[in-house]
């Protein structure tokens, strides 16, 4: 069984890069509270993604289209067009298509209304409460740095003053630090498919990898899921696709209770050609000192989040 391994030679050439290790903070941190909104927005029957839709059409009097979404929410036109189809199909919105107009105009309907009513946020307000008010306006001036950049980067034709999110003031609100983590994560994200697409991978395949590059080249399905914050089946399904790629391989030993998962020679080739060309760009629009006190907030909440998690899994 030792032939299956392969064991991991040369440093790390990800490790102590000041602004790849900070995406790879704002992404953690970004899914660790992404799963705490959704726990609580279960309660009510909604997703995160249709509880943002919903508020959107409260602030614009209840009616707007899948381009103003689209800008406002920095997610691809087909996939809000999607995720409003199915909103349309439980009667939380209705689309009326007038002789004069381009496009459908998205019209919220009194479930909408009501289950808008019930929205809570009390996980931000909990999560963001961990730094002060100042501490977040300033993790909001950093993200909307971050975030002009990367749009500026991506393909997605949008201009800059149409984003709400850029143009509120600083004095903003713990949701609104949570809009901007949530859109920094998305767009630099969607520029990270694109780069790791060209190598044959996928941004999850990538953290794999670089979580087990950093455990020597092995690791397990409950430590890569500790560490990721994923659930476990999630975890083991994506190991499973890996391991057909010849990525990975899983390996039982007769004394272990579960597979240990080592990283193949293939996986490290595939590791070596991994780039961040895009996460470098962005983030030179910070200074050393800037990255080091973002990095420093993002930690504190991610820490609060994953506490939320824990206490949460102990109850369920």
């Amino acid at each position: 069984m030792d032939s299956d391994v392969h064991h991991v030679s040369g440093k790390n050439r990800l490790l102590n890069n000041p602004a790849y290790e900070t995406w790879i903070l704002l992404s953690r941190t970004r899914f660790a509270i992404a799963r705490l909104r959704d726990n609580e927005l279960a309660k009510i029957g909604l997703t995160p993604e249709q509880s943002a839709i919903l508020q959107m059409l409260t602030k614009r009097n209840g009616k707007s289209t899948v381009t103003q979404f689209s800008n406002s929410w920095l997610r691809l036109r087909h996939t809000v067009s999607t995720l409003v189809d199915r909103m349309q199909r439980q009667g939380l919105v209705n689309k009326i298509k007038y002789p004069q107009q381009k496009e459908f105009e998205i019209v919220i309907t009194e479930k909408g209304k009501n289950l808008t009513k019930k929205i809570t946020m009390d996980s931000i307000y909990k999560i963001f409460s961990f730094i002060s008010d100042e501490d977040r306006q300033r993790l909001s001036q950093y993200l909307k740095l971050l975030l002009t950049r990367a749009i500026s980067l991506s393909r997605v034709r949008i201009e800059l003053n149409q984003i709400n999110l850029l143009n509120e003031p600083c004095e903003n609100t713990s949701f609104n630090t949570w809009r901007l983590l949530d859109s920094v994560r998305s767009v630099i994200g969607r520029l990270r498919n694109i780069e790791l697409a060209k190598i044959g991978l996928s941004p999850e395949q990538s953290g794999i990898l670089q979580t087990l590059i950093t455990s020597g080249g092995k690791s397990t399905i409950a430590q890569l899921t500790i560490l990721g914050l994923r659930l476990r089946h999630s975890v083991s399904t994506l190991l499973e696709r890996m391991q057909k790629k010849g990525l990975v391989n899983k390996i039982k030993y007769p004394k272990q209770k579960e597979f240990e998962i080592v990283i193949t020679e293939k996986g490290q080739n595939k590791y070596d050609k991994i780039t961040i060309v895009p996460i470098d760009t962005i983030f030179s629009f910070l200074s050393s000192e800037e990255i080091q006190r973002l990095s420093h907030y993002l930690k504190i909440i991610f820490m609060a989040a994953r506490g939320f998690i824990e206490i949460n899994n102990q109850k369920s």
